[in-house]
């Protein structure tokens, strides 16, 4: 059998995987992500050097999807907890 050395998730996914480790049995949740740039100067070596940014993610946040917010967030990214199996 082949040695897995790679797992790839979707956003919705790993939803789902932060919803069941809290214990999360109702509601409505999707993933959201704070991203943080930093400016720079970029390049394999000194002579190909140029000006760039870097996008990084700062932090996933599981959020509660709130009737009151709008634009709701895309069907496709939203977990249903009660529908969501607690067993891991």
């Amino acid at each position: 059998m082949p040695e897995i050395n790679q797992y790839v998730v979707k956003p919705k996914e790993i939803a789902e995987l932060i919803a069941k480790s809290a214990g999360l049995t109702e509601g409505e949740w999707w993933l959201s992500m704070t991203f943080g740039f930093a400016p720079g100067n970029f390049g394999p070596n000194d002579a190909e050097i140029v000006p760039g940014v870097a996008v990084v993610v700062q932090n996933l946040t599981l959020q509660r999807v709130l009737p009151t917010v709008q634009p709701r967030p895309p069907e496709s990214l939203i977990v249903d907890a009660s529908k969501l199996s607690q067993k891991a």
